[in-house]
């Protein structure tokens, strides 16, 4: 953000101003021929792979109660927000890699945004000690209330039907875990650990406020997810993804749930 005279990010979360709109200005903004050979070289976003992210931060889905919602009003906002960011070449373009590709753009110090994770911090503190690292939350969705994060595969604990008194089990496994905690608030032994100052602390105890379970192709199979996502991210017009895809991805759905 110094290198690039840009105001800083936090900012924007302190009044309330970090939503897509900002979050697309302030990429542009980085992107920079800085050698003026007639190339960027600076970026300003590691991806425009973010539609997962969108969809919680916009509290949008692609299914809900065993029906696809490509049309719905906020998943639209989703699916526009993501054609906007191809379209308008905001994300740094891919140079073939695989999916760890935008960590290591970021790697290399010349991006200033990378849609990461909490458990990844230590991991980029290591590979880039000169650099002074920040956590933000994915800004807000037109049709957000709060900042959302994410999970595509929840974990359940689960006893089978065969087991005798499942209640009484279910007493003692809630027993065992009814316990006082030591901490202020959820993640703090982690938060303190990898995060350097105290607003990045606050963004992610922000972050971690809402979970919005995504459902895609873990959940369904046969979903032709990952042709979807590519021609989206090509630039693919909207109207056309949704009529092209709506049939395969309600057929992914009754697969698993039945007609």
């Amino acid at each position: 953000m110094n290198e690039l005279g840009l105001d800083p990010l936090q900012n924007y979360v302190d009044t309330d101003t970090w939503n897509w709109d900002t979050f697309i200005e302030v990429a542009k903004q980085a992107n920079r021929d800085t050698d003026n050979d007639g190339k960027i070289d600076m970026w300003g976003l590691a991806t425009n792979d973010l539609l997962v992210r969108a969809l919680a931060s916009n509290e949008a889905a692609l299914f809900h109660e065993g029906k696809q919602t490509l049309e719905d009003p906020k998943t639209l906002e989703v699916l526009n927000f993501i054609h906007r960011l191809a379209v308008e070449q905001v994300a740094r373009p891919t140079e073939g890699g695989d999916w760890t590709e935008p960590k290591q753009f970021f790697i290399q110090g010349n991006t200033l945004m990378y849609p990461g994770h909490d458990y990844e911090m230590e991991d980029l503190m290591n590979e880039m000690p000169e650099y002074d690292l920040g956590f933000l939350p994915f800004p807000k969705g037109p049709s957000a209330t709060m900042y959302h994060s994410h999970n595509t595969i929840p974990n359940y604990y689960a006893i089978p039907r065969a087991v005798e008194n499942p209640e009484q089990l279910v007493y003692i496994w809630e027993k065992i875990y009814d316990i006082e905690s030591i901490y202020d608030y959820p993640h703090q032994a982690s938060f303190e650990r990898i995060f350097s100052n105290e607003d990045d602390i606050n963004n992610a105890r922000r972050a971690v406020e809402s979970f919005k379970v995504i459902e895609q192709i873990d959940y369904y199979p046969s979903l032709p997810y990952y042709e979807f996502l590519g021609e989206l991210r090509d630039g693919v017009s909207v109207s056309t993804l949704i009529e092209k895809y709506k049939a395969p991805f309600q057929a992914a759905v009754d697969e698993v749930w039945g007609q």
